[in-house]
């Protein structure tokens, strides 16, 4: 079994986009004698577009569709829990907001196990008071990974 254990986790919807494809495009392209990767997308059961779950499967991605049913579902964190305790995942990378709190709660729960958090800061781009506490929310919990990716210098 590879030393590095991954889950590449995603909240989005429809098609995806930049980072959607960043994301599938490099979990394809990881060596696999040396990375073992999983990508889970958590999508609105009201999404009717959704489209990465094709994407994912045509590159031969272990992939999971994590349905939820509402905001904050918390069926997604026995979802996630599920995952990693299957694939044994010591390494959780995230992606946006809500995946970053996700994994910062299933690491919590699974406070036995050694799980690494890393995350991709990709951008904030809701420009509203709810953007902004979004935003803060995200900032608080990245203090708390193991380790922070950004986009750009801005970012």
């Amino acid at each position: 079994m590879p030393p590095i254990r991954l889950l590449e986790l995603r909240n989005t919807y429809k098609w995806g986009g930049g980072p959607d494809k960043t994301v599938l495009l490099s979990a394809a392209r990881h060596d696999p004698n040396r990375v073992s990767v999983v990508v889970a997308y958590v999508r609105d059961m009201h999404d009717h577009e959704f489209k990465i779950a094709e994407k994912a499967r045509a590159l031969g991605l272990t992939f999971y569709e994590i349905e939820e049913r509402g905001k904050f579902d918390l069926r997604v964190l026995q979802a996630i829990r599920d995952i990693i305790i299957k694939h044994d995942i010591n390494l959780m990378h995230s992606h946006d907001y809500k995946s970053d709190l996700f994994a910062y709660i299933v690491r919590f729960l699974l406070w036995r196990r050694r799980l690494s958090l890393l995350s991709t800061a990709h951008g904030w781009a809701l420009l509203s008071a709810r953007g902004e506490l979004y935003r803060r929310l995200d900032l608080f919990l990245l203090r708390r990974f193991d380790h922070v990716l950004t986009v750009s210098h801005a970012t």
